[in-house]
């Protein structure tokens, strides 16, 4: 149990430099009551009018100039491509003082003294100086800054169709603060003040919210969300699945024995001898209308009843060609095809089970990853699904043995891992199933550890979730963070956004159940990436995850929405590590100097842009010559950082303390605690050690992803560990790019493809 704290702490006075954090502070009197803690980057309306402060106060705010414009060409050459106007060059917060006073209702830990706001330290990230340590030229940040914009470019930014190219960051950032600002005016200066953390890239809402905010949430809240669960005990279970990944959330699914024992029995239709006896169901041109067509398709061969159907003809005149632009969520439509193929090979599944009887888990695992096979169309092929069965279940035990790739590919879409009761499980058969992993060479099936078979996980672990309840993510870049005011102030700022977050619960298409549950819970998911680059391991994380507790209770009662069960993870980062240049999650870099790699689509305009800029790091894609081309970024990781070549140990020590400090931290209610979202990579001398570091450290984590070390490479890898020579020949390739330069005649994204929560596997390696 979390017990309330009450204290007492300085009004302080704050303002910071946009390009770098800098902040400075200034004790002043109190001019309203005592009131729930506030941030130091946020400046509350009331305090705002109240409080009046001398020339002298405010004089202690400035920086003097020629610092001021050191910073702004610091904060040029952090961005490493001219992306921004005018406007979002450094400047000082507009900020007023606001009491800090607090008496808290947040339910924190016995003895917990929350901390107060960061005092005289810039937020200095690895980007933020024009030169390395050992004086390189060059930063590294230029390279980094490069491939932060192109996964920016590619993964995140809407088409603009009145400049004929996509967002670049500070557009996408300005979208999504304004989604906010409307929907809550009254803290317009709180969120002006987060989002200048979100600007510089020191915190990161979901990754979700950048793609859709603006119509597309608003017309669907599960836009909102990277990632859910739910169990698969009805016919609608199958069509809340299409409707979740049609709208870019990953999820997490049960196949235990408990669930899937509630379907109906299969009772197969009456076949006519004349297609008229067949039911046709036109299927709209709609994400709606496609999950409709997967639920149609289950409730004719699995009624509610047990009274046979006729048989279902699907007409898909309706759906648009692929190709056609899709005006709300961006981007453009796979056509029909796709989607007859799932629920044609779905149908195939159905028709062959015998008339009276049940689907086993692996029917019901199969169906799911068809019909996820149709999200995953336009040449989108990675799982956005986690499949939990019955540790008993040899069929789904089995599903990834052999060629499976050969005749199953759609077993691709979920990773797979059986649910171990904490409680009840045996270490002789959790090394059973942990030989099992070993002997696979691919990590499948995992073993997922949980205090209740009934609450499930998304694709990355790194979230406990009740049935029918969704995720919500924020990210903090602690690689530079060396002070507690530091840490707690992103700490503060991820879970002001987050809870934010949590209030989009409009569903509309699922059940009650889901808004009920995610309106109940109200999580949020606090994580931290670029663990392995400095510091912050050696600051008091738990502190800082109680700042992240109190600061989710001060906004919660502001917005009228419940606490949140839990409030801390750590995900795999492993596309934000990209966009904020550091090492993924608590994953350590991939070597001292390394080359990244990225593929590129020809046929878009990006590549000719590219070509011209930096030929010489572009090259064909040796397995798709002429469609796909490879850039190599050169990068280097920061002094001291940790390496890939730490054992499997060491960095299961990490994942410990990390879950003891700042994933307890953060946890209010539930019986599962969120996790640490690990891939362990484990070589040959170290499986024996893993497996029992695994055994009698059950309680430190949900789920890990383990997989045998490899050492060798291969041509055009995503990672390749160089010497510092060849490191600094590929840097004098370098060179600024301005991606408002690349022009599009029409939408050309493909952001309803890119899915959100894509397992371990797709977001580490």
């Amino acid at each position: 149990m979390l017990a309330a704290a009450r204290r007492t702490t300085p009004s302080v006075a704050a303002a910071a430099c946009r390009g770098c954090a800098h902040r400075t502070h200034a004790s002043v009197a109190a001019a309203s009551a005592v009131q729930v803690e506030v941030v130091c980057w946020g400046s509350d309306a009331s305090s705002h009018r109240n409080h009046t402060h001398s020339s002298s106060t405010a004089a202690r705010w400035q920086l003097p100039l020629q610092r001021q414009r050191q910073r702004q060409r610091r904060y040029a050459s952090c961005l490493s491509t001219v992306v921004g106007s005018s406007r979002h060059q450094p400047r000082l917060w507009r900020q007023a003082a606001r009491s800090v006073s607090t008496s808290s209702a947040a339910g924190v830990p016995d003895g917990h003294t929350p901390s107060t706001p960061a005092r005289g330290r810039r937020f200095a990230t690895e980007t933020a100086t024009s030169t390395d340590k050992d004086g390189d030229p060059r930063s590294r940040s230029t390279s980094s800054g490069i491939l932060s914009d192109i996964t920016v470019y590619s993964k995140y930014a809407r088409y603009l169709p009145s400049e004929s190219r996509r967002e670049v960051w500070s557009e996408i950032v300005e979208r999504n603060k304004t989604m906010h600002l409307q929907k809550f005016p009254d803290l317009h200066d709180d969120i002006i003040s987060a989002y200048e953390l979100v600007h510089n890239k020191l915190v990161l809402p979901s990754m979700r919210s950048l793609q859709f905010a603006g119509g597309a949430v608003a017309v669907n809240n599960v836009r909102m969300f990277n990632c859910s669960f739910l169990p698969i005990t009805t016919t609608s279970a199958f069509s809340e699945l299409m409707f979740l990944l049609l709208s870019g959330t990953g999820a997490g699914f049960s196949v235990q024995q408990q669930h899937i024992s509630q379907l109906p029995r299969v009772r197969q239709p009456h076949r006519g001898t004349v297609a008229t006896h067949a039911h046709v169901h036109n299927i709209d041109d709609s994400i709606e209308g496609w999950a409709d067509a997967a639920r149609v398709l289950l409730d004719t061969y699995l009624p509610d009843d047990g009274v046979p159907r006729v048989p279902v003809k699907f007409d898909y005149s309706a759906i648009r060609p692929k190709g056609s632009p899709i005006i709300t969520a961006g981007g453009r439509a796979p056509g029909p095809e796709p989607l007859r193929e799932a629920l044609e090979a779905s149908e195939a599944i159905l028709a062959r089970a015998a008339d009276n009887t049940r689907l086993s888990p692996l029917d019901v695992h199969d169906i799911v990853c068809h019909l996820a096979t149709c999200v995953a169309s336009g040449g989108v092929r990675r799982s956005a699904l986690i499949s939990l069965f019955s540790p008993e279940d040899a069929g789904m035990a089995a599903a990834k043995s052999g060629e499976w790739w050969e005749r199953n590919s759609q077993r691709a879409m979920a990773n797979n891992s059986a649910v171990l009761d904490r409680a009840h499980v045996t270490e002789a058969q959790f090394m059973e199933l942990w030989q099992h992993v070993r002997a696979s060479n691919s990590g499948e099936p995992g073993i997922y550890l949980t205090n209740s078979t009934e609450w499930g996980t998304n694709p990355c672990c790194e979230i406990a979730l009740e049935p029918f309840q969704f995720c919500n993510l924020t990210e903090m870049n602690v690689s530079a963070v060396s002070s507690q005011q530091e840490l707690d102030t992103l700490a503060r700022c991820a879970a002001f956004i987050g809870t934010l977050q949590a209030s989009y619960t409009d569903f509309h298409y699922l059940r009650p159940e889901w808004a009920e549950t995610t309106r109940r819970s109200s999580l949020l998911g606090v994580g931290m990436t670029g663990i392995a680059s400095g510091a912050v391991m050696r600051l008091d994380l738990s502190r800082a995850a109680h700042a992240a507790v109190d600061e989710n209770a001060r906004v919660s009662a502001a917005i009228g929405i419940s606490t949140a069960d839990r409030v801390t993870t750590v995900k795999p980062a492993g596309t934000t590590s990209l966009v904020l240049g550091t090492s993924s999650g608590v994953h350590p870099w991939h070597a001292e100097h390394y080359i990244r790699r990225m593929r590129v689509n020809k046929q878009e305009s990006l590549y000719p842009y590219l070509l011209e800029r930096c030929p010489a790091l572009i090259e064909d894609d040796v397995m798709s010559t002429n469609t796909t081309a490879v850039v190599s970024f050169p990068q280097r990781a920061p002094p001291g950082a940790t390496l890939r070549s730490e054992s499997a140990l060491h960095l299961l020590d990490r994942v410990h303390r990390l879950h003891d400090t700042w994933i307890r931290g953060g946890h209010r209610r539930g019986v599962n605690t969120n996790n640490v979202s690990t891939t362990v990579s484990v070589r040959e001398h170290e499986w024996d050690g893993v497996g029992a570091w695994m055994w009698h450290n059950r309680d430190a984590y949900n789920g890990l992803c383990v997989l045998p070390y490899s050492g060798h490479t291969y041509k055009q890898a995503p990672f390749e560990e160089c010497s510092k020579a060849t490191y600094d020949e590929l840097m004098t390739h370098i060179t600024a790019i301005d991606l408002r330069e690349v022009k599009e005649d029409q939408d050309g994204t493909s952001l309803q493809l890119t899915l959100a929560c894509a397992g371990p596997d797709s977001c580490e390696l």
